[in-house]
C-alpha cells in the first residue's frame, strides 16, 4: 500500500502539470482538510473541501506568471502518510522577479485520494511531523533494528547467499547488533524504517570474547559451511584499513516495506553530515553492486575489492575522505 500512496500524490501533481488546478483537486477527497504553513503570510487557517482548496490555490497562482508546482521528492512515511518536498515559483506578476522556493508537505491518503495535507517550511520539519526523525538506538531497540536489517539483507547478493535460511541471518545480525549497541552510533529512521550501524573511530565490531563466540555461532547456524564464513570474515578484516581513524559503516538497510523511496541513502546522508562535522573519514563495504553508485553520490570512492573464498561473490570496499573543518 505504501507504494500506492506515493503514486497517489505523484498522480495529483502530474494532473496539475497537465490540466491545472481543476485536475489537481480531483485527486483529493471531497471532505479534504489542508493547511498552509501555520503562521505564514498566506495562512488562512484550515482549508476544507475541494472548492476552498481550488480558491486558495487560484489566489496564490494569480500572483505569478508561468507558475510552477512540482514534487522533487516523494517519501513513503509509513501507514497512510507520504512526505512530499515541493518546488514552486514563477515570475512575480507585480515585480517581474523570478522566484523558486521549496516546502515540505505531509499528505494522508484515504481510499486512493489525498484526504489531508499539512505544509511545513522545510523538508526536515515535514519529516519530523511524519515521525521520520533520526535517533540513536538503545538496547531497547534491539528487536526492532534486528528485524529491519534481517529483512533488508534477506536477498542480499552476499549475505542472502551466506545464510540461505532467514532465521539464521536474523540470529547472526542480532549477535552483531548486541555488540554495536555498546556505542551510541546505531541510527534509526522513524519506526525502524531504516537503520545505519556505525562503529566509531578506534572501535571494534565485536569484543575479543565475542570474536571467539562468533566462530561457535557460525558452526551452529550453517554447519559445514562455517569455514567459508570464517574465511570471508577474515577477508573483510584484511581489507579494512586501520589508519587513519575513521567511522565504519558496518550495516545499512531499509525495511523492504519502505524500500525504493530513498530512506536508506537519506539516513546515510544525515549521519555523514554529523561525521563531517567531526572531520573524520568513513569506510564501508558494498555487498550489492546496485548500491555502489548511490554511495559514490554521497562522496565514497571505490578503494578495492575481495571475493568470497570460492569467488562466487564480490565485495567492494569504499572510502570517503574527511571533511575539512
Amino acid at each position: 500500500m505504501s507504494t500506492e500512496n506515493v503514486a497517489v500524490v505523484e498522480g495529483a501533481y502530474d494532473a496539475f502539470a497537465a490540466g491545472g488546478i481543476d485536475e489537481f483537486v480531483q485527486h483529493w477527497t471531497e471532505d479534504l482538510d489542508h493547511r498552509s504553513i501555520e503562521g505564514a503570510p498566506d495562512d488562512i487557517g484550515p482549508i476544507r473541501g475541494r472548492e476552498a482548496l481550488r480558491a486558495y490555490l487560484q489566489d496564490w497562482i494569480d500572483t505569478f506568471d508561468d507558475y510552477r508546482l512540482e514534487p522533487v521528492e516523494l517519501i513513503d512515511a509509513g501507514g497512510e502518510s507520504v512526505v512530499a518536498v515541493i518546488r514552486f515559483g514563477g515570475r512575480a506578476r507585480l515585480s517581474g522577479v523570478g522566484t523558486s522556493e521549496m516546502l515540505g508537505v505531509v499528505f494522508s491518503i484515504r481510499d486512493g485520494k489525498i484526504a489531508r495535507g499539512r505544509e511545513y517550511a522545510t523538508r526536515e520539519e515535514a519529516l519530523r511531523a511524519a515521525g521520520l526523525t533520526v535517533r540513536v538506538a538503545t538496547r531497547d531497540d534491539l528487536d526492532g533494528v534486528t528485524a529491519t536489517l534481517a529483512a533488508a539483507f534477506e536477498h542480499d547478493p552476499l549475505w542472502g547467499w551466506v545464510f540461505p535460511e532467514p532465521e539464521a541471518l536474523t540470529v547472526w545480525w542480532r549477535f552483531y547488533l548486541e555488540s554495536a549497541l555498546r556505542y551510541p552510533h546505531v541510527q534509526v529512521l522513524g519506526d525502524y524504517v531504516a537503520v545505519a550501524v556505525w562503529i566509531p573511530p578506534d572501535g571494534t565490531e565485536l569484543t575479543e570474547e565475542e570474536e571467539e563466540r562468533a566462530e561457535v555461532l557460525a558452526r551452529e547456524l550453517i554447519g559445514p559451511r562455517a569455514p567459508e564464513l570464517l574465511e570471508l570474515l577474515a577477508r573483510f578484516d584484511a581489507s579494512h584499513p586501520h589508519h587513519p581513524p575513521h567511522y565504519y559503516l558496518s550495516l545499512l538497510g531499509t525495511h523492504p516495506d519502505h524500500r525504493g523511496h530513498g530512506h536508506g541513502m537519506g539516513l546515510l546522508a544525515e549521519t555523514l553530515g554529523r561525521i563531517d562535522a567531526e572531520g573524520f573519514p568513513a569506510y564501508l563495504e558494498s555487498t550489492n553492486r546496485d548500491n555502489d553508485r548511490r554511495y559514490e553520490l554521497l562522496g565514497f570512492q571505490p578503494r578495492g575489492a575481495f571475493t568470497t573464498p570460492g569467488e562466487e561473490r564480490m565485495v567492494v570496499t569504499m572510502w570517503r575522505p574527511g571533511a575539512d573543518r
